[in-house]
């Protein structure tokens, strides 16, 4: 079972949450917290609609090094310190990448790194693992699916000095099959 280092089954049975909310950041989000505007910095190659074979992992057609997609941001508050980004597989309950970025701002606008799937002591400047990271205690993962088509998304936090959500926006990163 994937997410056994969760400790999923710490509340009661009836209160239990499920495998894929474990997973999931433990992030408060107000109902009227403003959105983020996100989109693939390398738009040539990430289209939100399908993850190409050479983009997945190895035993379904991946090239090394694997690579999450690099990710522009905009609309952020001012006061934004810090982005949490989540890469998941809602419909397989996968927590594909979790990690943090130090906001380093381009004028506008933001750019979150591309992160090497399966890595942990390497990552670019400013990311770090968020709660543990994936479902694999790596900063990302690349998509692996396994029987059928499989959609995938990421979800961007923006987070003020005191670490609360300030924006979000999630987008499809597309599927794999």
């Amino acid at each position: 079972f994937c997410c056994q280092k969760r400790n999923l089954y710490s509340a009661s049975a009836a209160q239990a949450p499920s495998a894929f909310a474990a997973d999931k950041p433990d992030l408060k989000v107000a109902s009227e917290v403003s959105k983020l505007a996100v989109s693939f910095a390398d738009a040539d190659v990430w289209n939100g609609k399908r993850w190409l074979r050479v983009q997945q992992c190895a035993s379904r057609g991946g090239v090394s090094p694997l690579k999450s997609p690099a990710l522009k941001v905009s609309g952020a508050p001012a006061e934004t310190q810090k982005f949490v980004v989540f890469f998941s597989n809602p419909r397989a309950m996968h927590n594909h990448g979790l990690f943090s970025y130090q906001a380093k701002p381009e004028g506008d606008a933001y750019t979150i790194p591309a992160v090497a799937s399966g890595a942990t002591a390497k990552l670019p400047e400013g990311v770090a693992l968020f709660q543990g990271g994936s479902t694999w205690s790596a900063a990302f993962n690349a998509a692996c699916p396994s029987g059928g088509s499989w959609k995938y998304s990421v979800t961007v936090y923006a987070l003020d000095g005191q670490e609360r959500v300030i924006a979000v926006q999630e987008i499809d990163v597309g599927w794999a099959e």
